[in-house]
This record gives C-alpha cells, structure tokens and sequence, in this order.
C-alpha cells in the first residue's frame, strides 16, 4: 500500500522522513509505527502537536529488508513531494535523515537556487546525522 502523508494540511511545517515502515505500508499512514511514536512525544515534549505540522515521506513504499532508499526509489517519490510542499507553501521543512535530504535537494536542483519558487520562502532543518543545518 502506499504512504502519502498524515497531519494538518493547513499547517506551515513539513517533516519528511525517508520511508514507510511495515506498520506505516500496512495502514497507509506514516509514522505511525515505533519511530513515529517517539517522534511524537520528541515534537509534544516541544510543543507541536499533530495539528502542527504535516508529516510525509520522500518514498512512499517500504524499501525491501528495510534497506535505505536507493536514488531512484528517491527519483519516483519526487512528484508526490513537490505536489505536496507546492499545496502547503510551508514555512518549514524538516528533513529526518539523509534520504529526505538528498530529495530537497535534487527538487531544489531543479528549482535553482532556493525554495522560494518552489514553496515561498522557507528553510529547510535537516537532522541526519544527529546535528541540523539550516539550508537556505
């Protein structure tokens, strides 16, 4: 099944993690499986409830054995992302490792040098790695 995205599509804040999980393609609904449970309570510990933000993923099937997203799994999932962040015009975009952060990037490729023409003006937080970088 696939994974499209779960939250409040009138929020200004994007998550995008890198793949759905065996709970998430069973449902449909990301990040419901353990990894979302704990990034709820990380996001309630800060404020952010699930009206807050949207979350999605850069690929919306679940990768055999639970590998990383090969590029061009990455490939396919962009139209679905670009439709996604082009609805929002989020303020915001929180990339949950490096997949999702290599699918902001090709998108910006084709964009040029910021996401202002793609989604207005936002910045993009990507935590792979443990450490964030602000991507103008």
């Amino acid at each position: 099944m696939l994974v499209y995205e779960r939250g409040n599509v009138l929020s200004k804040i994007v998550g995008i993690g890198e793949a759905a999980g065996e709970e998430e393609e069973f449902t449909g609904i990301p990040f419901i499986g353990p990894v979302g449970q704990f990034l709820d309570r990380i996001l309630d510990a800060v404020g952010i409830g699930p009206g807050d933000m949207i979350l999605t993923n850069c690929i919306q099937k679940h990768p055999p054995r639970n590998r990383t997203p090969l590029v061009s799994e990455i490939e396919e999932g962009q139209e679905r992302l670009r439709q996604v962040l082009t609805k929002m015009q989020p303020e915001a975009i929180i990339c949950f490792g490096a997949s999702p952060t290599a699918a902001i990037k090709m998108i910006l490729g084709e964009f040029g040098d910021g996401l202002d023409k793609l989604v207005g003006t936002s910045e993009v937080v990507d935590t792979s790695y443990g450490k964030t970088t602000i991507i103008y």
